[in-house]
């Protein structure tokens, strides 16, 4: 059976704190769970409340620039010494909740190729696995298609895996989303099987809508299945939009 992990930033979204948020996923019985991001958090009070409840961060996204003004990452971003503060804030951070893995967002590229955007994503992934990726830290790249995040530089599955390949490092892993898979028109199990030695983390929503597995049209039970029967043994992350109460949304865990 696969290790699920809660999405804090999606699931119990009328909890306002995260606080609140970890001890609803304790109660559901998540003993992980996944953010987007920490950079803006307390990180004190953030770590207590894990270990009050007994529940282990396994990832979250370095941060992503000003979100506000459109910066969606910034791995290909123009400004690279704003690039690398990023990732060694986020390796404190990481080394300071105990987490495993670092998203780097690659971006939207600005006024450049995105066949040199490609080159700085690679060259950036290099250094900071070259720097702080080691036996406690890892870095993801994912893919996000272009409907929710028009102009990213990685927007489909196979642009993230080619990106992976050509960094080459242990330490430097693909963050697969079946929902964006599937939002590119792609069958998330035969993205999978391709790129399953690339993988280092899974999240799951469905497609249509973001939403719980079994809303939509994916096969997303037949996914974990393939994955328990390749031997993953890493996470995999509910980062979806709830339909209806989270805890009423959970029953599709009960199949796999």
């Amino acid at each position: 059976m696969p290790r699920f992990a809660a999405n804090l930033s999606m699931l119990w979204p009328e909890l306002a704190t995260v606080p609140e948020r970890i001890g609803a996923a304790a109660r559901a019985g998540f003993d992980a769970a996944e953010i987007l991001f920490v950079h803006d958090l307390g990180l004190a009070e953030l770590r207590d409340s894990l270990d009050e409840h007994g529940v282990r961060l396994v990832l979250f996204d370095a941060d992503p620039g000003n979100w506000a003004a459109g910066e969606r990452g910034l791995l290909c971003g123009p400004d690279e010494s704003r690039f690398r503060r990023s990732v060694e804030r986020a390796a404190s951070d990481a080394a300071f909740l105990g987490v495993g893995w670092v998203n780097l967002l690659a971006g939207v590229p600005e006024s450049i190729p995105s066949e040199t955007a490609l080159d700085l994503c690679r060259e950036r992934l290099q250094w900071a696995a070259a720097s702080y990726g080691g036996s406690e830290l890892g870095f993801l790249v994912e893919a996000i298609n272009p409907l929710d995040m028009p102009g990213y530089a990685l927007s489909t599955p196979d642009a993230a895996a080619a990106l992976v390949e050509d960094v080459a490092h242990s330490r430097v892993r693909l963050q697969f989303d079946a929902y964006h898979a599937g939002m590119v028109g792609r069958d998330p199990r035969e993205v999978l099987a391709a790129q399953r030695p690339l993988i280092g983390h899974v999240q799951v929503a469905d497609v249509p809508g973001r939403h719980e597995p079994g809303t939509g049209r994916l096969d997303l039970i037949g996914l974990l299945s393939d994955l328990d029967a390749s031997g993953y043994d890493g996470w995999v992350g509910c980062e979806y939009q709830p339909t209806r109460a989270t805890e009423e949304t959970l029953e599709w865990m009960r199949r796999t």
